[in-house]
């Protein structure tokens, strides 16, 4: 059974998202199934459940869509539908521009001008979306010291890998000898929203975030500036920033009417 986390909760678990919040992140934590078919629907990619985060919307939220495209010359086009055409054609006209550069460069300095190169931008294919969550984390009390430690050690723990070769050491898998790694966790991220003191339920204002992995988890445990700690010798203010890459390339049908 998945383990939970809420924060804040200082009101208590049995009702984690308080109303006085109406902007809160879920995370789940499930095991990767391989699916290299992309079959069935996303939610098959999931699972066993490992961990369910429950936490207050990060003071920094970023989504990062682009696009990857290359350069066309219509030299380069020329050359592909040309008497030589095809793939020959293209390195012969790419050997052509390397060997006369220095020529080229005389002839602009002795004209004044400089040739067109008449390039466009042509599709090659989508990147990977990715998000960036930083909070600025301050416990009111001795529960919200241990949720935030759990939290941070959730996000921490599942953005690893096991080992699946048997062994021993302290790690409990095979250590120096393992031979291989089961993937880390793959995280289902879902914004909630409590506006107005109504259930909790998906909101839709922040667009939809596909299935994702971790790529890095980076806390700074004096991020007010100063040491600063509470009684038990816990960080007072933690800096807590996420960054997380959708595990699939994404298409214009996947945002639907977002």
């Amino acid at each position: 059974m998945a383990d939970n986390y809420y924060y804040p909760n200082s009101w208590g678990t049995s009702h984690p998202f308080a109303f006085s919040i109406n902007h809160w992140l879920h995370f789940e934590a499930h095991e990767l199934k391989v699916n290299l078919a992309h079959s069935g629907t996303s939610d098959d990619l999931l699972g066993t459940k490992y961990a369910d985060i429950k936490i207050l919307a990060p003071q920094n939220l970023q989504e990062n869509n682009s696009q990857r495209y290359g350069n066309l010359t219509f030299d380069m086009l020329a050359a592909a539908m040309g008497p030589e055409g095809g793939v020959g054609g293209v390195l012969g006209e790419l050997a052509r521009k390397a060997l006369p550069f220095m020529g080229q460069q005389a002839e602009a300095l002795a004209k004044g001008t400089v040739k067109n190169p008449r390039e466009q931008q042509f599709f090659e294919a989508p990147q990977f979306r990715s998000y960036s969550f930083s909070w600025d984390l301050a416990p009111t009390s001795a529960s919200e010291v241990n949720e935030i430690k759990s939290i941070i050690s959730i996000f921490r723990k599942f953005s690893y890998p096991s080992i699946m070769s048997p062994g021993s050491g302290e790690d409990g898998g095979g250590g120096l000898m393992a031979t291989s790694y089961r993937p880390p966790a793959i995280w289902k991220v879902t914004h909630v929203g409590a506006e107005g003191g109504s259930t909790p339920e998906p909101m839709t204002s922040y667009g939809k975030i596909g299935h994702c992995v971790i790529t890095d988890v980076n806390v700074n445990y004096q991020a007010a500036g100063v040491h600063a700690q509470m009684a038990g010798g816990n960080p007072a203010f933690v800096n807590l920033t996420v960054n997380m890459t959708e595990q699939k390339l994404q298409h214009r049908e996947f945002f639907g009417g977002q």
